[in-house]
C-alpha cells in the first residue's frame, strides 16, 4: 500500500510539473503573466492582466496611471473585478450569456485579457482587436461570456477584452474636477482607461504574439459609441489603426458638454450633501451607486476635443479604415408608445418644416404604424443613423474607406422574442464567433453566418479591407450611391436601405447645429451717434405681432468695431432648436466700442482681482445709453412687448445689466447679471423690484463674487425677488455654468411685468 501512494505520489508530481511546464506565460513590461490554455493547447488565454494602478480611494475621478510592477509571475488565469454595477440579471432579451460574473464587482476594475494563438514561434506578429464592452456605461465587462475570444483566437487574430469604470466613476463630471485636472476637463474617465489600455497593447501586445501597428478598436452599443468617440480624441491618436463600431455613435445630441454635465456634477453632490472631493472619494462605492445617473462620453474639450459630428465634418477624427452598421429591429419604446395624433403633433412641433417629410418617412396612419414608426425612429436615431452617418461622414472627408453592414437574422429557438426580430446584440455572438457561448440551438445557417462575419472582422483587422477569399464582396461605402451588406439568409449587397429614414434625419441635424449667420448684423443711429448690434428675430416672425425682448451685453474681450465678437458667449444658446421653438423671442447683442464700457464702474487693476468703485450718479456710457434707447425704439414701435423686455449680460456685461435695472427699474421684467456687481445704492424699497437671478463663480480672479454677494444680500434685505447661484471651484467663466443651466431661459421669460 505504501509503495502505491509513493508510485501515485510521484505519478501526481509529474503531472502536475508538465501542466506547469505547459502554462502558457508572457512578459509585460511590468511583470510576467502566466494563463491557462484551451483543452486542445490551441489557444492561449490570460485573465485579469493589470493595464492600470486601481482607480481607488484618492484615485477615483482621476486618470488612470499605468500598473505597478510585479515580482515573480503574476498568476493571470481568472477575470479581475468587473467594475462597479448593479448586480447582473437576465432581462428583457438579454440573457445570462450578455452579462458579467455575478462576481467579482469592485473599483479596482481595470484588468483586461487576451485570446491568442498558442504558437510562439511564429515571427510574423498578428493581428489584434481591442474589444470595448456595451451596457449603456452603466454594466457590462470584458468577462461576459458572449466576448470570449476564443473563436477569434482560431482565426488568427489576437483578441482583447478590457473593463472601463462605468457610471458615475468613469463619467462624474464637476467644476472642482475640472480644476483639479490641469486641463479644464472632466467627466470621461471611462475613455481614458481605455486609452491606458490602448497604450498598454502599444508597449505589450507583441509579447503575445499581437502585432501594435494592427490594433483594431471594436465595440457594440456603448462600446461603439466609445470608438466613435475614440476616433474623435485626439490623445487616442496613433494608439489604433482600425476601427469597427457595432450599433451606436455619438452623432446625435447624446453627449453632454462639459458644463451641462458639471451641473449635474453638482447636483450630485448637492444630494450627497459631502463638499469636498476627499470627502467624496471617502464615500462607500454602494452609496454612490444608488444615485444612479444616465452616463456618457462628455465633450470636455480634452478627451473629446469637439462634438463629434464636428469633429468628422471637418475631417479632424484619426482617420482609419472603419467597419460600422446596425441591426433591423434593435428600435426601443420607452414607456408607452404614443398614439398616432400625439406622434403627428409631436413631429409637427419638433420637424416644423420638416414634418411633412418627415412623416412620410416615420408614417402615423393609424396607432399601430405610429408605434412601428417609433421603433425604427428609436433604431435610426441612436443606432442605424449613427452607423449610417459614421460611414458617409467617414467616406468624405477621411483618406480611408468606411463598410456598412445591416443584420437582419433572427436568432433562433426563443419564440417568446420573435416578434423582436434581429434585436440590439443579436450580432455579436456571430461576428466574434462565439455562438458556443450562447445557449441557443444553432442552425446550419447561423454557423455560415458567423463564419463569414467574423471572416469580414478578422480580414478587416488583419489588412484594413474586409473583404477576402470565400466571402461575398462588401463593396466600400459610397455617400453618392449608399448601400450595405445585409447579413441574412443571403449576405448580399442592397442599395438604399432606410434611405427616406437617413434622408429626413440627415436634413434634420444640420438644423440642430447653431448657425451665428442668423443673427443679423444691424446698426442703431440716435442723435448723430450709432451702435452695431446684432439681433435674432423669432422663428416664423410675424412683424404685426410683439414679442419679448432680451437685450444681452457682452463682456469686455468683445469689445470691438466688427459687430461680430459679441456673439462669442452666449448667442448659441439662443439658436438651439428647442429654445427657438420654446422662447420665441426678439434677442439683441450690441457691440460696445473698443476702449467704451456698458457701465460707470472705476476699475483700480493694480490689485487682483480688480476693484471697483460703482456710482451711478455718474452719466451713463454713451454705448450703455444707445442700448438702452435701442431696447425703448422697439417698443415705441410696436414689435417688442413691453411687459416682456428683459436684460442679461456677463462681466462687463453683468454690470451693465445690473445698471440697467438700477437706472430704468420699470422697463424690465427680469434681469440676470452674471459675475458682475453695481452700485447698491441705487436700488430701494420705492422702485419697481425686478425680478433677478445672480451667477457667480466662488474664485472669480478678474471680478470678485463679493460684488454680486453684496448685490444679492442687500436686494434680498430689501424684499427684492433675487436668486444667487455660486459655482464652486469656478473661475471669470460662471457665465458658461449659467448658460447650461435647464431652467436659464425657462425663469428669464416666464417673468412678465
Amino acid at each position: 500500500m505504501r509503495k502505491f501512494i509513493h508510485s501515485f505520489f510521484l505519478l501526481f508530481l509529474t503531472l502536475s510539473t508538465a501542466a506547469i511546464a505547459q502554462q502558457p506565460t508572457a512578459s509585460t513590461e511590468y511583470g510576467q503573466v502566466a494563463g491557462t490554455t484551451t483543452a486542445d493547447g490551441q489557444v492561449a488565454v490570460y485573465k485579469g492582466i493589470p493595464f492600470a494602478t486601481p482607480p481607488v480611494g484618492g484615485l477615483r475621478w482621476r486618470a488612470p496611471m499605468p500598473p505597478v510592477s510585479w515580482e515573480g509571475t503574476l498568476n493571470c488565469t481568472k477575470f479581475g473585478q468587473s467594475a462597479v454595477q448593479t448586480a447582473p440579471a437576465p432581462f428583457f432579451v438579454w440573457s445570462e450569456e450578455f452579462l458579467i460574473p455575478p462576481a467579482p464587482i469592485g473599483e479596482d476594475c481595470l484588468y483586461l485579457n487576451v485570446w491568442a494563438p498558442a504558437a510562439t514561434d511564429k515571427k510574423e506578429k498578428l493581428p489584434v482587436i481591442v474589444w470595448i464592452h456595451g451596457g449603456g456605461f452603466v454594466s457590462g465587462g470584458g468577462a461576459c461570456p458572449i466576448y470570449d475570444g476564443e473563436g477569434m483566437a482560431r482565426k488568427g487574430v489576437v483578441f482583447v477584452t478590457i473593463n472601463y469604470r462605468l457610471g458615475v466613476f468613469g463619467f462624474l463630471a464637476h467644476p472642482e474636477l475640472n480644476r483639479e485636472s490641469g486641463h479644464n476637463a472632466s467627466g470621461n474617465y471611462a475613455l481614458l482607461d481605455m486609452i491606458q489600455a490602448l497604450k498598454w497593447v502599444q508597449s505589450n501586445i507583441a509579447a503575445f504574439g499581437g502585432d501594435p501597428t494592427r490594433v483594431t478598436i471594436a465595440g457594440q452599443s456603448a462600446g461603439s459609441f466609445a470608438v466613435n468617440s475614440l476616433m474623435a480624441s485626439p490623445l487616442a491618436k496613433g494608439l489604433f489603426h482600425r476601427a469597427i463600431g457595432e450599433s451606436g455613435g455619438m452623432f446625435g445630441d447624446r453627449a453632454l458638454g462639459l458644463y451641462e454635465a458639471s451641473l449635474q456634477g453638482v447636483d450630485l453632490v448637492k444630494k450627497l450633501k459631502k463638499y469636498t472631493l476627499a470627502e467624496l472619494r471617502s464615500m462607500s462605492a454602494d452609496t454612490l451607486l444608488k444615485y444612479g445617473g444616465s452616463f456618457s462620453p462628455v465633450v470636455d474639450g480634452y478627451v473629446v476635443p469637439k462634438d463629434v459630428y464636428t469633429v468628422f465634418a471637418e475631417g479632424k477624427q484619426n482617420d482609419v479604415p472603419l467597419l460600422t452598421g446596425y441591426n433591423r429591429d434593435e428600435g426601443f419604446i420607452f414607456g408607452e408608445p404614443k398614439t398616432a395624433a400625439q406622434f403627428t403633433t409631436d413631429a409637427k412641433a419638433k420637424y416644423g418644416p420638416l414634418a411633412e417629410e418627415f412623416l412620410r418617412a416615420f408614417p402615423a396612419t393609424d396607432d399601430a404604424v405610429a408605434k412601428q414608426s417609433q421603433k425604427n425612429l428609436s433604431r435610426d436615431e441612436i443606432f442605424a443613423w449613427q452607423a449610417h452617418t459614421w460611414a458617409s461622414l467617414q467616406s468624405k472627408t477621411g483618406k480611408q474607406k468606411a463598410w456598412l453592414y445591416r443584420f437582419d437574422r433572427v436568432p433562433p429557438g426563443r419564440p417568446d422574442l420573435a416578434e423582436h426580430g434581429a434585436f440590439h446584440s443579436a450580432e455579436i455572438a456571430y461576428a466574434l464567433h462565439s455562438l458556443p457561448m450562447w445557449k441557443r440551438p444553432w442552425e446550419p445557417l447561423d454557423q455560415q453566418l458567423t463564419e463569414q462575419m467574423s471572416g469580414y472582422w478578422a480580414n478587416f483587422a488583419a489588412t484594413g479591407d474586409p473583404n477576402g477569399k470565400g466571402l461575398p464582396k462588401w463593396e466600400a461605402f459610397n455617400a453618392a450611391a449608399p448601400s450595405a451588406l445585409v447579413f441574412d439568409k443571403k449576405t448580399a449587397m442592397r442599395p438604399g436601405l432606410e434611405q427616406a429614414e437617413f434622408t429626413v434625419l440627415d436634413k434634420w441635424k444640420p438644423t440642430t447645429l447653431p448657425d451665428l449667420k442668423l443673427f443679423e448684423k444691424k446698426t442703431f443711429e440716435a442723435n448723430g451717434e450709432q451702435l452695431n448690434y446684432r439681433i435674432l428675430f423669432p422663428e416664423n416672425y410675424d412683424p404685426a405681432k410683439k414679442y419679448p425682448l432680451l437685450l444681452f451685453l457682452h463682456g469686455s474681450g468683445e469689445r470691438g468695431g466688427d459687430n461680430e465678437a459679441q456673439l462669442v458667449h452666449g448667442s448659441k444658446l439662443f439658436l438651439k432648436p428647442e429654445n427657438r421653438r420654446d422662447f420665441p423671442a426678439i434677442v439683441i447683442f450690441p457691440q460696445c466700442p473698443a476702449g467704451d464700457s456698458w457701465h460707470t464702474a472705476k476699475a483700480d487693476r493694480s490689485k487682483q482681482p480688480i476693484v471697483r468703485d460703482f456710482d451711478y450718479t455718474m452719466e451713463p456710457s454713451r454705448p450703455f445709453a444707445l442700448a438702452i434707447d435701442l431696447v425703448k425704439s422697439f417698443i415705441a414701435s410696436g414689435t417688442a412687448d413691453p411687459d416682456r423686455v428683459y436684460v442679461a449680460g456677463l462681466s462687463m456685461g453683468g454690470m451693465g445689466t445690473l445698471e440697467a435695472v438700477g437706472r430704468y427699474p420699470d422697463l424690465f421684467a427680469a434681469a440676470i447679471p452674471i459675475c458682475g456687481g453695481g452700485d447698491v445704492r441705487a436700488f430701494d424699497k420705492t422702485k419697481h423690484m425686478t425680478p433677478m437671478r445672480i451667477y457667480h463663480g466662488s474664485i472669480d480672479s478678474v471680478v470678485d463674487y463679493k460684488y454680486s454677494w453684496e448685490m444679492f444680500d442687500t436686494l434680498k434685505q430689501m424684499g427684492w425677488p433675487v436668486e444667487y447661484v455660486e459655482y464652486p471651484a469656478v473661475d471669470h467663466n460662471s457665465w458658461d455654468y449659467a448658460f447650461a443651466e435647464k431652467d436659464f431661459l425657462a425663469w428669464l421669460f416666464a417673468k412678465k411685468k
